[in-house]
């Protein structure tokens, strides 16, 4: 029957409707799908501050306008700072303290270069949620030394300019290098959120209060029209201050960063000899008078500027900081105390007018973890301009996944491994199996070597290393001293990580005895690793072979090159007129060294496994490397599988061996180990057991999928895809981000390559996302 007139036009009107509500819930569905995937791929600490440094390029700007406009980016806490060389061991101190004490408080660090070396800036750019930036090219021009690190001007640039790595309401905190946190600094960036901007007095000095008059010079007060209110106003600290973006106070940033492009206003003198000091002698009728106008300032009209400045000594003007303090009660800034927000004691007091003096950091510092004066539980902020020094919970960016490290052993169980079975994976390596490297042409992560002896007969190769870096890929070398003697250069390197240099500043490094297998792994805990894998660890030394002779103490010299070498897995480990260490010296030293190391780790979330099943090293649990390498084979997949029917069939003599395996799962908690132990002892829950074997099906499903996609059939690929929607536990539009994370980490364990976007574009996976976005519209 055909339908015409009024109820034609009703149904053609409902049939537009309901196509304009699918194409509606399909952009909807692609909407949640895009915001699943910049949420999963952009949203980490290191892509945030890679995305937001360099928003200005077209691909970075891209994501960082996509994020905005769907309101990803909320309000965050940064820290910036700024310092040159001769401060850098005094900024990595304030980065150790940050990571410490505020890591999960504290969004980005934002580092203004004001004279770092290369190396440096390349070590503070390894080091987490931390960014290195140049200054922009328009402060060179306000005058000659307008960058100068004495002259602190550019602080008021920094602190300015920080507003381009910042949205609106996003709390920027300003900390000197010679500032350490020790507690959490949320309450910090608490007060600048709700009040808009944070100062803090010197109520820590005995001689508190002292006042502007005493440290702004008066030409300078003159040309920032300094009332004589603001410069009876009690002198303010700059080493930490903070404000929020685009907060009233934004204004005064401005406005001080305009003050100090004049050099008229930022440069004069510091510290001026005892004999300048202006010290007036006051009778009893100025002190009284004095001590009136500090009650009533307002009453200071009534006199002029130079006159008050007569009842006040002069110690030096204090450049940046003598600009904020005129200019903050004109803002009516609130003060917070010293006391908790930036305690110095005598001992840094000392160091900053030495610093001073010697135009960087005082050679005669006396740096310790122990210089504490006057340092009570109720310091936040301790200024402590270079005498402390804790590089404890410093945290470096790592590779990988971040959490698992291969510690390469050179003993003969790794005869024939293939090492690109690690090329995913971070790896330390050790000695002179470098040798071995070069002839493969694989590399690993990092490299150590802690035996003087062998340091000093491969020194030269060693060297070699790190000038061929870039080619190599060896990210940080782990050394001794004693390469210095030949190298003295090294101690710059950023990259040279020299163990008597840093040991007072972790106190993880305060181990005996020290070999370069058990510190290899020490150093892995150090840079941040949890699950250390050992390989090639075997303790089963040969403590003299025939082709070496010995020296002086314990020192050995080989010969003659060996066919075979039996504590090594190839046979030019060691070659002729190498020197080395008896292996063992004092009986079983490497194997205490490892019992020493089990007994020191254990204050850290660390654990360490042992893939070698024939090492004498039986003091960790050991692991199949097949195992580790996640999803590396198709048995491994079995196992798995294996595991999580033993779960299902609540086989409570074999759940703790499968859970071992399970617990090497990416997205594997405690929480879940939990549950399962709780499942198999109480009775069956039918609709539990349902979904366990629903998520079995689907994990399988999609590693299936995987698999066909790896052999390039797009289309079996997609069958997979399709029928583990049967068992997915999640959304449609849920299950297909799922798929991509599934196949990402996949790509990642196996260390081949992934391309998410060359997988959007390709027609098979457009019609599975279509295929699925209409079965979610027909539902």
């Amino acid at each position: 029957m055909e339908v015409t007139g009024e109820d034609a036009m009703l149904v053609n009107s409902s049939q537009k409707q309901k196509t304009n509500n699918s194409t509606k819930l399909v952009e909807e569905n692609i909407e949640k799908v895009i915001v699943s995937l910049l949420q999963k791929y952009n949203t980490s600490p290191q892509a945030s501050i890679e995305i937001v440094t360099n928003k200005s390029s077209p691909s970075h700007s891209t994501t960082y306008e996509a994020m905005k406009s769907r309101g990803m980016i909320g309000q965050r806490r940064i820290v910036v700072t700024s310092f040159d060389k001769n401060y850098f061991n005094q900024g990595v101190n304030l980065f150790a303290g940050l990571h410490r004490t505020s890591f999960n408080d504290l969004d980005m660090a934002i580092i203004f270069d004001v004279g770092l070396t290369s190396h440096q800036r390349e070590f503070l750019d390894n080091l987490e949620k931390v960014k290195v930036v140049d200054y922009p090219t328009e402060v060179k021009d306000f005058f000659d030394g307008y960058l100068h690190p004495k002259n602190h001007s550019y602080k008021c640039a920094a602190i300015h300019f920080a507003k381009e790595y910042a949205e609106d309401n996003d709390c920027i905190l300003w900390l000197d290098a010679g500032l350490t946190p020790l507690k959490p600094i949320n309450e910090i960036f608490d007060v600048v959120n709700r009040e808009g901007v944070f100062f803090v007095d010197h109520n820590d000095k005995s001689s508190w209060p002292f006042f502007n008059f005493s440290f702004v010079h008066l030409y300078s007060a003159e040309l920032m029209d300094a009332t004589n209110e603001e410069l009876l106003t009690p002198h303010l600290c700059s080493c930490i201050f903070g404000y929020r973006k685009n907060s009233p106070f934004q204004k005064l940033i401005e406005e001080a960063y305009r003050y100090s492009q004049s050099r008229e206003i930022s440069l004069w003198p510091k510290h001026i000899p005892q004999r300048e000091i202006y010290q007036p002698k006051l009778n009893e009728r100025n002190e009284k008078l004095k001590k009136f106008l500090e009650k009533y300032p307002l009453l200071s009209r009534l006199f002029s500027t130079r006159q008050l400045a007569k009842l006040y000594p002069y110690y030096g003007h204090r450049l940046d900081q003598s600009i904020y303090a005129v200019i903050a009660p004109r803002y009516n800034c609130k003060f917070y105390p010293a006391t908790r927000y930036n305690r110095s004691n005598e001992a840094s007091s000392k160091a900053s007018k030495q610093n001073w003096l010697s135009g960087g950091e005082w050679n005669q510092i006396e740096r310790s973890r122990n210089n504490m004066d006057n340092v009570d539980e109720e310091v936040v902020i301790y200024h402590h301009r270079g005498v402390y020094n804790n590089l404890d919970g410093l945290r470096f960016v790592r590779v990988g996944d971040g959490e698992k490290i291969f510690v390469l052993g050179n003993g003969p169980s790794l005869k024939g491994f293939d090492f690109t079975k690690l090329n995913n994976a971070a790896t330390i390596g050790m000695n002179a199996a470098y040798r071995h490297w070069e002839a493969i042409g694989w590399f690993p992560t990092y490299y150590c070597c802690m035996d003087l002896v062998v340091t000093e007969s491969h020194k030269n190769s060693i060297y070699r290393l790190i000038q061929e870096q870039a080619k190599n890929g060896i990210k940080m070398f782990f050394l001794r001293e004693n390469i210095l003697e030949t190298y003295p250069e090294l101690v710059e390197y950023s990259s040279v990580f020299i163990l008597e240099r840093h040991r007072n500043s972790f106190s993880l490094l305060n181990l005996e005895p020290i070999t370069t297998g058990s510190f290899s792994t020490l150093f892995s805990v150090l840079l941040g690793y949890k699950n250390i894998y050992l390989l090639g660890i075997d303790c089963n030394y040969v403590e003299f072979i025939p082709q070496a002779k010995s020296l002086e103490g314990t020192m050995l010299e080989v010969t003659e090159n060996p066919d075979d070498n039996p504590n090594y897995f190839f046979a030019g480990y060691q070659q002729k007129g190498d020197r080395y260490n008896i292996p063992n010296p004092n009986p079983g030293l490497h194997f205490r060294s490892w019992v020493a190391l089990q007994k020191h780790i254990t204050t850290t979330s660390a654990k360490i496994f042992n893939c070698n099943p024939s090492s004498k090293l039986d003091i960790f649990p050991l692991v199949d490397l097949e195992d580790v390498l996640l999803y590396e084979t198709k048995k491994d997949m079995a196992i798995k599988a294996a595991c999580r029917q033993i779960v299902l069939e609540r086989d409570a003599a074999n759940l703790e061996s499968a859970l071992a395996v399970l617990t090497k799962e990416p997205g594997y908690s405690e929480e879940i180990g939990i549950a399962a132990r709780k499942y198999i002892l109480r009775p069956p829950d039918r609709e539990e057991k349902e979904l366990l074997e629903s998520a079995v099906k689907y994990n399988g499903l999609i590693w299936l999928g995987w698999s066909e996609y790896n052999a390039g059939d797009f289309q079996k690929m997609k069958n997979y895809l399709v029928k583990s929607l049967e068992f997915s536990p999640y959304t449609s539009v849920e299950t297909i981000v799922n798929w991509v994370e599934h196949f990402t980490q996949f790509a990642k364990e196996q260390g081949c390559e992934f391309n998410v976007d060359k997988f959007s574009d390709s027609q098979e996976w457009k019609s599975l996302i279509e295929y699925v976005l209409h079965l979610n519209t027909k539902s």
